[in-house]
């Protein structure tokens, strides 16, 4: 026996199929398939009357396509209704999922051909035979249709859809960049929804480089989870440097703090970490802090943590801001102490060892030679730069830092 091939199925209906399919009350059935499909799958906007206009208007279109390809005036390859192009732009705009898309319109198919079935039986008054007739080929016909109309109105929702995030992308990156740029400061409410990050939360920021958009979306959920952060927020602030918020209403416990700095240490990412500050100033505020941070932790170079915290570097941050004065200051404090050669390395050393451990006693002890060469060249440094060392702690702590910085 020959089945028929889905084009032919759904021209093989009888001529009592048709006029059955003439005679149903479009008006009637639409609100009913309208209504059960409202209720068991989009409960949650009963109370949403234009999403209810744009649902029935589908619905009407879809049930008007369908008995017009079962009548013989539309072919299912042609129909093309508009209400169900138009509801695809508001699932995509309202952001309802895929499966709710797909289980609307199965939902609605087992409504159309209960009422049909219902029709059919009346019609046939008892004849089996007819019924048969009535039941059969419109059956096939409605899989037909629901089968091929969803592939079209499910790629009408996706190419919406992309469209609709590209413009939310968008949208929210340049609200947040206006927010870090103090253009404007708009309600909390409105900024937490563009966003979809709540700016009302207390913010630590991070930025850190990274090639790899993966790489940073990884950072941003262990360090979400390390730290108990409510919301998290990523960034793209250029091509291979990201920023990150994660914000809390409570301040982190302390094993949360030594559990985000491992995860940070791990990534192995050059970066740097603001301190924590609450609401739109604070999201400011602490991205500024991780900026200076990590431009520190640029211009120290190698060595030691990945990872610059603003708290320990507030000062090189300060002093980076006029590198110019900064290098001045550097050569008159520390005068031929400032080369690059071997005795100016070595007594560098000593004064911070020095400035340490407080005494050339531990000063020793970390440089791992005797006091006795400590306290020469604690002498020689003091007869080149004539000063006595304790007098210019400070000056001499600050040049060291900075010589670190500006080389």
């Amino acid at each position: 026996m020959d089945v028929p091939s889905r084009a032919e199925a759904s021209m093989d209906l009888s001529e009592a199929a048709r006029r059955l399919a003439d005679d149903v009350d479009v008006r009637a059935m639409s609100p009913r398939v309208t209504e059960r499909i409202a209720r068991e799958v989009f409960a949650d906007r009963l109370g949403d009357r234009e999403f209810l206009h744009v649902l029935s208007q589908s619905v009407h279109d879809n049930v008007q396509a369908v008995l017009d390809v079962i009548a013989g005036r539309l072919r299912v390859t042609s129909a093309e209704p508009l209400g169900a192009i138009a509801l695809m732009d508001v699932f995509a705009e309202l952001g309802e999922p895929t499966a709710s898309v797909e289980r609307g319109y199965r939902i609605g198919q087992w409504e159309i051909w209960e009422q049909w079935v219902a029709a059919a039986r009346h019609e046939a008054a008892g004849d089996h035979e007819l019924l048969t007739d009535l039941v059969v080929g419109p059956s096939r016909t409605l899989f037909e249709y629901i089968d091929t109309i969803l592939t079209t109105v499910l790629a009408r929702y996706e190419e919406q859809r992309r469209s609709v995030d590209r413009a939310r992308d968008h949208e929210r990156s340049r609200l947040l960049r206006e927010l870090l740029e103090s253009v404007r400061e708009p309600a909390a409410a409105e900024a937490s929804a563009v966003l979809r990050y709540d700016v009302a939360l207390t913010h630590r920021a991070v930025v850190v480089h990274s090639e790899d958009r993966a790489v940073a979306e990884g950072a941003l959920e262990r360090l979400r989870e390390a730290i108990g952060a409510s919301d998290a927020l990523l960034h793209p602030e250029s091509v291979n440097r990201w920023a990150l918020w994660l914000g809390r209403r409570e301040p982190p416990s302390a094993s949360q703090l030594r559990q985000f700095r491992r995860e940070l240490d791990a990534f192995g990412l050059t970066g740097g970490v603001g301190e924590p500050a609450a609401g739109v100033p604070g999201l400011r505020g602490s991205y500024a802090q991780a900026r200076e941070a990590l431009r520190v932790r640029q211009a120290l170079g190698a060595g030691g943590s990945p990872v610059a915290w603003f708290a320990d570097v507030q000062l090189e941050a300060l002093l980076l801001e006029q590198p110019e004065r900064g290098r001045a200051f550097v050569a008159l404090t520390l005068g031929t102490l400032a080369g690059a050669d071997e005795r100016g390395v070595r007594l560098r050393e000593t004064i911070e060892a020095w400035l340490e451990a407080g005494s050339h006693v531990g000063a020793a002890a970390l440089l791992d030679v005797h006091e006795h060469t400590v306290r020469n060249r604690l002498r020689q440094i003091e007869e080149l730069l004539d000063v006595t060392l304790p007098a210019r702690r400070t000056e001499l702590a600050v040049a060291l830092r900075l010589h670190r910085l500006l080389g």
